[in-house]
């Protein structure tokens, strides 16, 4: 043992070292009554290294943050898309003046701080080591949907499959005035209002349909579809599978259009804002199509590429008329390997083809997902936080081990024979509480004795 500068600093062989570490992830795995994840493993090892060894500087970087930017749309364990800073279990954790913008192939993007761990085929990665053409995980398809019910002042409005598409027509229209004009399909909409919506105030002419958004159908749209400022229909999370396909066809059919191009098809969304296009991007990134975001005489999405076109027939054809459906040989068959998720994901590799430092000042989020580890961010799979079950299981465990430790090999930890003082900080203060009852927990059950 050795000081300097007034430090204590615990030197140990390399072996030695190993052994103890191992003892003490067990044991933190014993009195925790579980198993650390694989993911959580070595940091597990690297806590309780750092700390045994007092290296301050270490234990900081290893609690450095691993965030997204404000903004951020995440998928959560339900399949509902949302803005990480909505999420409930969300803290923001810090304001950032320079952030990593990860962008692959099939139209993720994700903004987030250097150290945010992301899934390769080469394991967990932290945003900074991420390189043109390393291969991401990113997710293909999930048939994770609503069931139809949307949360209404305390109970639950049922849609059926009719009003979802009057949705679709309805928001494929608004222009930011209270009185919408339809002529694509506008004989459907004036159908689909007098069967819901008998006391709206609308004109019928030969070509449209202009109805104003008053009565019922203003207060449905906007506590049951949750319409909000940007235009964005929140309460389409709640849709069925087949609701959100009834959704989206009229805002194709309205705002869409199919090129058919050299050697393959585009399949294109457009005319709306781009926090309204982003949410759409990830809810048809479930239904199997992957999407660009590109600006060019207004916000687009483009879904390139024959996969994308023959997933577009099959949810659509049903429903769009056969100008979307051009006649189309394909050349090649792609095979692409896929694997699962904890929650039914079917996730594929995405090549990464850029890789930028963004200047944006901004407040970055965290959050946890328990028992899982990782989630979706614009369809990438990201490390969660999770931090706090593995601090508070090598916490509670040091604290039992290390008098023990002091007793027995006291030239080495000498420094602990009275215990072990720890303080829980966190960025919010339920954080930090949620730290200490686990650790106090961990250090009263029958298997800390």
């Amino acid at each position: 043992m050795e000081k300097k500068n007034e430090k204590t600093v615990v030197r140990l062989s390399s072996s030695t070292e190993g052994k103890i570490i191992d003892k003490i992830v067990d044991l933190a795995q014993y009195m925790g009554e579980t198993k650390f994840y694989p993911y959580q493993a070595p940091f597990a090892r690297r806590l309780a290294q750092s700390i045994i060894t007092n290296e301050g500087a270490t234990l900081s970087a290893l609690f450095a943050r691993q965030c997204l930017a404000t903004g951020s749309l995440i998928l959560d364990r339900n399949g509902k898309v949302l803005p990480i800073e909505k999420h409930p279990d969300a803290w923001e954790t810090k304001t950032v003046t320079e952030l990593y913008e990860i962008k692959t192939f099939g139209g993720h993007s994700i903004l987030c701080t250097e150290e945010h761990p992301i899934a390769t085929d080469q394991g967990w990665i932290p945003a900074q080591v991420i390189t043109k053409g390393t291969n991401v995980v990113v997710l293909d398809r999930w048939e994770k949907f609503g069931d139809g019910k949307i949360p209404y002042n305390d109970k639950f409005f049922t849609i059926s499959d009719d009003l979802a598409e009057l949705v679709g027509w309805l928001v494929a229209n608004i222009k930011g005035s209270e009185e919408i004009k339809i002529t694509v399909g506008h004989q459907r909409v004036k159908e689909l209002i007098e069967k819901y919506f008998l006391d709206s105030d609308f004109t019928v002419r030969k070509n449209s349909f202009t109805l104003r958004l008053t009565g019922h159908i203003k207060s449905f749209l906007k506590h049951v579809i949750k319409f909000n400022e940007y235009g964005i229909p929140e309460g389409i999370n709640y849709f069925t599978k087949e609701q959100l396909v009834r959704f989206f066809y009229p805002l194709f059919l309205t705002n869409g259009k199919t090129y058919k191009k050299t050697n393959t098809m585009k399949v294109v969304l457009k005319g709306m804002n781009t926090q309204v296009l982003l949410f759409y991007k990830e809810h048809l990134n479930k239904l199997g199509m992957h999407g660009n975001l590109e600006v060019w005489i207004g916000d687009v999405l483009i879904f390139q590429c024959t996969t994308n076109y023959l997933r577009f027939k099959e949810l659509f054809e049903e429903y769009l008329p056969n100008e979307f459906f051009p006649p189309f040989f394909r050349y090649r068959t792609r095979n692409i390997e896929t694997f699962e998720g904890e929650d039914g994901e079917t996730l594929v590799y995405s090549r990464v083809h850029s890789v930028k430092k963004i200047q944006k000042e901004t407040s970055v989020w965290d959050i946890n997902i328990p028992e899982k580890g990782w989630f979706l961010a614009s369809g990438i799979k990201v490390h969660n936080s999770g931090k706090t079950q593995i601090v508070a299981m090598i916490t509670a465990a040091l604290m039992v081990i290390l008098p023990s430790l002091a007793e027995k090999f006291p030239d080495s930890f000498d420094i602990f024979k009275r215990g072990l003082w720890v303080g829980c900080f966190g960025p919010i203060g339920e954080q930090a509480i949620t730290m200490f009852d686990r650790i106090y927990e961990r250090t009263k059950n029958a298997n800390s004795c």
